[in-house]
């Protein structure tokens, strides 16, 4: 195999690979947070969160990441949002419970 068949090979199944889309959160304004964004991003999409907490550092190899927790608590009967931030930037979307 030639060197540029291989290297574009190699290309699309990693690009296969990875996940195709990341997760998002629509903000009441209508704008979106995902996987990715900055601190400073989601506050200027969503606004001040409902609750925000640091839960301090965790190791990760042989680095320390700084970990923090916001929760948007949206209207009556749709679901809690929580985001994780790792070095301020968004890493993981959950659903908490429906809002009574």
């Amino acid at each position: 195999m030639q060197p540029r068949t291989l290297i574009a090979t190699i290309f699309i199944s990693l690009t296969l690979l990875s996940p195709a889309n990341a997760a998002t959160m629509r903000c009441k304004n209508g704008q979106l947070a995902q996987t990715g964004d900055s601190t400073a991003i989601v506050y200027r999409n969503c606004g001040r969160p409902s609750a925000r907490r640091i839960s301090g550092r965790i190791r990760h190899n042989a680095l320390y990441i700084f970990v923090e927790k916001w929760s948007y608590v949206p209207r009556s009967g749709k679901l809690v949002k929580h985001l994780e931030f790792h070095d301020g930037i968004l890493k993981k979307i959950t659903q908490g419970r429906r809002v009574k």
